[in-house]
Parts: C-alpha cells; structure tokens; sequence
C-alpha cells in the first residue's frame, strides 16, 4: 500500500529562518550606507560653508588692502591672534576712508569709517585665528592674512586654514 503525502501550500519554518536572516542582512547593508552618506553630506555641507565664508572674507580683506594707500599702525595688530587690520585708503571718488578688519564672537568682521560692523563670515563657521602680518620690502608694502574657519554640522567638525597676500597700491 502507498502512502500519499499531501503538501500543503506555505513556507517551513527553516525557509522562513533563511529568509529572515536575508532580509535582516539586506535591511542592515541599506542602514549602514545612508548612515555613511549622511555622514559624507554633513562633511561635504561644512566644508562648502567654511569655503564660502573664507572666499567672501579673504577676497573683500585683499580687495582693501590693494585699494588702501597705508596701514594705521597704532590701531593694526600684526603677527598676533587674533589681529586686527586698520586701513588708509581713497576711494574711487577721491574721498578718504579708513576700514578695520577683526574677529568678535568667532565672526569675522569690517568696520568702514567707524560705522556699523559688518559679518563677513557665515553663523555657521567660527573663525579661530585671523593673523595680520606686515611685509614690508624696499619698494612696496604688503600684508599677509592667515584665517583659520570650522564648522561643526550635527558633530562633524572640520577645520581649514586659508592664506592670502595683498600689496598695498599706494605704498609703492
């Protein structure tokens, strides 16, 4: 006499372990690489913020120095941190003007003619260092500024520093 098996339709217990288990491996691979990438943006975010705000700082601090004839020596800090930059210049209009580069709260900031100061740095970078350093030669005079700018975008702190160098136009 034969014996009919009957099967019944659905998964045994071995196939739903498996499965389970594959699932679970898949599901923690997708977890782990949107961790990783959220990371790399939150990376990417503070270094296109701290690259911005030295742009703007650096290009307006040597647009100035170019434009400016003299350095105001009892006011200008050089080679300390944080400095501070006093500047003689004319404008294109012929009209004399003096203004003032510094750091207060971790903001780089420029003060025109002792008016308002104006942030030249982002609120999401703090400016660490901004070093003046006056280089002066035979036929010209120059300033060299050293900025140090971090980010810190939800526990991803990074930190760069930026150089630049200007001769001042009327010094020559």
């Amino acid at each position: 006499m034969k014996i009919k098996v009957r099967k019944t339709a659905g998964f045994s217990l071995v196939e739903i372990i498996i499965y389970t288990a594959i699932l679970a491996a898949a599901s923690a691979v997708v977890v782990s690489t949107l961790l990783a990438l959220t990371s790399s943006f939150e990376n990417v975010k503070s270094g296109k913020s701290i690259a911005g705000s030295a742009n703007v700082a650096l290009e307006r601090i040597t647009r100035e120095i170019r434009n400016s004839k003299s350095a105001d020596l009892a006011v200008s800090q050089f080679n300390v941190n944080p400095g501070v930059l006093k500047l003689n210049a004319v404008d294109q209009s012929g009209d004399e003007y003096t203004i003032k580069f510094y750091i207060d709260g971790g903001v780089v900031m420029v003060e025109k003619n002792s008016e308002s100061a104006v942030a030249l740095t982002s609120s999401q970078t703090v400016a660490n260092d901004l070093t003046f350093r006056r280089v002066i030669t035979s036929v010209g005079e120059a300033i060299r500024v050293e900025l140090a700018l971090e980010s810190d975008s939800n526990g991803q702190l990074k930190s760069e520093k930026f150089y630049a160098a200007a001769v001042m136009r009327g010094s020559y």
